[in-house]
């Protein structure tokens, strides 16, 4: 049986209460609000901390509740003793609206899904929001890992080699910074060898500001183009880089194709655009996303292309440079604007999933049916954030036998 440890957090009493204006009807109501494991996408070996948060939302002081943690259950059946993880955890008083964290660790879980079950027992008028499951998939120590993390209509993309280098390519829009800080964070990665900043659009570089402010550590960033205006978001952001690299002895660099991360030893990274280092400010909205930094992960014989907001020019360009673009995987470039996903770069790229990052119900009317169905009609997979949610793809490099990668939803449905 694996070690295991269990703590709970308890919130003290409250100190007053003021007379009802009339008569409440007496209830007695805890409820498992919250399950979280933490790393979202554990590798094989490593520990996982569950936590489970329960509340009293009756009116009545709850005392001596237990909460019980089940590992790798049959969902279909009660849980049987066999199937706890170690001993159950006692609430002692929980008064009206108060709550509680309840925690246990499991020490280590070999590759595949695993199911957890927390489960409630206490004297409750509403049992039915007194359990909540989760399925986390262990991923495999030698196993290159892609997220693309959902932040709404924007990018965010964390890539994780198995020696331990990490890379962030943009960071979503300056609402969703805390949210890739968290994400980054709930997977265990307090350090980013390299950030890339694929183009000056506020929806790609924004979030990054909080990253760059946090207690993450970066090694350095890569970018396109200037731009000479972008307002208070802009300036934040490039003030967050100019601090760092003032105290910090942050590394940065305007790239272009050619261009490969040193840090790694096992597998690549690198820049197949733009082909040369724009000369001027890219002001234009256009220019901006044709000037977009795309990059290659490569592991084993597993790549995956991204393609940052690339339109149809861009596209073009990188076709008639010959460009080896061929991958199994894909993001779709634009969030699958109709300005971009030309049959010919489709083709050139040949993927056999293609993830769009994009957000629900967005004004710009993305992705567009057409440029999705040129992906489908090419045999891709086709994901969305906006349907799927974060999206982990996981890869072992060996893609002369099939599966050559899997894609996983981790991160619930999109917004």
């Amino acid at each position: 049986m694996r070690r295991i440890l269990c703590t709970a957090l308890l919130v003290g009493l409250a100190a007053c209460a003021r007379e009802p204006a009339g008569p409440l009807e007496s209830t007695t109501d805890l409820s498992v609000e919250r399950f979280r494991m933490s790393p979202l996408t554990p590798v094989s070996g490593e520990g996982l901390l569950l936590q489970a948060t329960v509340v009293n939302r009756g009116t009545e002081i709850v005392v001596d509740a237990t909460v019980s943690f089940y590992l790798d259950a049959d969902t279909n059946s009660v849980f049987s003793p066999s199937e706890a993880v170690d001993e159950s955890v006692m609430v002692a008083i929980l008064v009206p609206a108060d709550s509680a964290v309840v925690s246990a660790r499991v020490d280590s879980l070999p590759e595949g899904a695993h199911t957890f079950r927390v489960a409630l027992d206490a004297a409750d008028d509403d049992s039915t929001n007194n359990q909540v499951d989760g399925v986390v998939q262990v991923v495999g120590r030698d196993q290159v890992r892609v997220h693309v993390i959902n932040v709404g209509q924007g990018d965010a993309v964390l890539v994780s080699y198995p020696e331990g280098v990490h890379v962030l390519v943009d960071g979503g829009d300056v609402d969703s910074g805390s949210e890739v800080v968290e994400y980054l964070l709930s997977n265990d990665v307090n350090h980013l060898d390299l950030v890339v900043v694929t183009h000056l659009d506020r929806d790609h570089y924004g979030g990054l500001t909080a990253v760059l402010t946090s207690e993450i550590s970066v090694d350095r960033v890569w970018r396109s183009c200037g731009r000479t205006s972008g307002g208070a978001d802009l300036a934040d952001f490039e003030s967050a880089v100019a601090n760092l690299v003032e105290n910090a002895g942050l590394d940065t660099l305007t790239v272009a194709q050619g261009v490969s991360l040193e840090a790694l030893q096992d597998g690549v990274f690198d820049v197949v655009h733009p082909a040369q280092v724009p000369a001027e400010a890219c002001d234009d909205s256009d220019d901006r996303n044709n000037q977009s930094v795309v990059c290659r992960v490569t592991y084993g014989g597993f790549r995956f292309l991204l393609t940052a907001d690339v339109m149809e020019d861009a596209e073009a360009d990188l076709v008639a440079r010959a460009v080896d673009m061929a991958s199994e995987v894909v993001k779709v470039p634009h969030h699958g604007a109709a300005t971009s996903s030309t049959q010919a770069f489709v083709d050139a790229v040949g993927a056999s999933a293609a993830i769009v990052s994009v957000g629900a119900e967005n004004s710009f009317g993305h992705p567009d049916d057409t440029a999705l169905q040129r992906w489908d009609e090419a045999g891709a997979a086709v994901y969305r954030t906006d349907r799927d949610g974060s999206l982990l793809i996981s890869s072992d490099g060996d893609c002369d036998t099939e599966p050559c990668f899997q894609v996983l939803s981790v991160g619930g449905e999109g917004s």
